[in-house]
C-alpha cells in the first residue's frame, strides 16, 4: 500500500534503514520504494535483519534522528 502512494511523500525527505539480511521486509522492497521516493535515503545496515536492537541498525537509526534533529 505504500508503495502505491509513494507520489504523496515526493517532497518529504525521509531515511530508510534496511537491514541486509532482512527476511520480514527484504531489501528490494526497500529499493522499490526508495525508486518511488526520490527525496528519501535508503541505508543499508550490513549484518543485520529485521531487529531494531542490533548495534549496525540501532546506530543507523540514530544517525537518521539527529540528521532530522538538526533542521
Amino acid at each position: 500500500m505504500l508503495l502505491h502512494n509513494a507520489a504523496l511523500l515526493a517532497d518529504i525527505p525521509g531515511i530508510m534503514v534496511n537491514g541486509r539480511y532482512d527476511l520480514q521486509a527484504p531489501i528490494g522492497w526497500a529499493y522499490d520504494l526508495k525508486q518511488a521516493w526520490p527525496t528519501a535515503h535508503l541505508v543499508i545496515a550490513d549484518n543485520a535483519g529485521h531487529d531494531p536492537s542490533n548495534a549496525n541498525i540501532t546506530q543507523q537509526l540514530i544517525r537518521a534522528t539527529k540528521h532530522f534533529a538538526k533542521r
